[in-house]
């Protein structure tokens, strides 16, 4: 259940999407520019040089690794009390460490595959450092402090945010043509409770309306992190297009860059929700 392990997670820059302006026809092109700076080749042609047994660049150079004393996977019906318990680690580090949430609320997300890192001192009775990894892109963790408190770090890493675009005609409902067209239901879930202020759709969408929808998907370092989120979407019907569009500012705009009023925020839409713990802090797949 408890392994050690290290996990190397590089820094990548950010992407910034400008989707205001968002065309929902084209695809977002991600250029990789190399740059390679060319070799020479100069030979030395000096008498009596004296070269060194060793060059530094053949030195071996040491690596500090921070490795985790333990980590855990959490699994349905897990509670934080319980895995601290399993470890020897006393219940006041985990208090402190809610107390020290209490701003954040990042415990309270745990969710089944998040990953829990530890650190500990020589003695194992006490926790130096907690790392909750939420997926390869997003993690927090306490450090603890001189005056055994602890300090909040949030984590994030932008990756690449791949888009793509999906269109389909309506042909019965829209649930149904949207599946066929290669949405999910979390998608198709997503769209309607946006849009279901600005349409009924059950009787404003007929036979031949279509809708296009773009979508992204976050990589880190090519490996998909499960962070998705719609973008864009459009619906052309015969009362005319119902559109929304994702701003930076994780709220949806129509086309006019009227606020729909929902909680509509980028974190809310993700395809992971956020599950609330009980009060024993005990992990639910809700």
């Amino acid at each position: 259940m408890y392994e050690k392990k290290t996990k190397t997670i590089s820094k990548l820059s950010k992407s910034v999407l400008g989707l205001m302006g968002l065309s929902l026809v084209t695809v977002a092109v991600s250029i990789n520019v190399m740059h390679s700076d060319p070799i020479r080749v100069v030979p030395l042609n000096i008498a009596g040089s004296l070269l060194p047994s060793k060059f530094t660049s053949d030195a071996e150079v040491e690596e500090v690794v921070d490795l985790p004393d333990y980590q855990y996977t959490i699994q349905s019906g897990d509670s934080l009390s319980q895995i601290f318990m399993k470890l020897g680690i006393p219940y006041g580090d985990l208090l402190k460490l809610m107390e020290t949430d209490l701003n954040h609320l990042r415990i309270d997300t745990l969710q089944p595959d998040d990953v829990l890192r530890f650190w500990v001192d020589p003695t194992g009775k006490k926790l130096l450092k907690l790392e909750l990894e939420f997926n390869i892109a997003q993690k927090v963790q306490y450090s603890r402090l001189d005056d055994d408190t602890f300090e909040f770090q949030e984590i994030d890493i932008p990756g690449d945010w791949v888009q793509s675009v999906t269109v389909g005609d309506i042909e019965g409902s829209f649930s149904v043509s949207a599946r066929r067209a290669g949405l999910s239901y979390n998608d198709v879930q997503v769209i309607t409770n946006l849009l279901k202020d600005k349409m009924n759709f059950s009787r404003d969408l007929r036979a031949g309306d279509k809708f296009e929808v773009v979508r992204a998907e976050q990589f880190v370092d090519g490996q998909a992190s499960g962070q998705r989120e719609i973008q864009a979407i459009r619906i052309e019907r015969r009362g005319g297009a119902i559109t929304a569009y994702l701003h930076t500012d994780g709220n949806y705009y129509d086309k006019n860059g009227d606020s729909f009023n929902v909680l509509s925020s980028a974190t809310q839409l993700r395809t992971k929700s956020a599950s609330a713990l009980t009060s024993t802090h005990a992990v639910s797949t809700q």
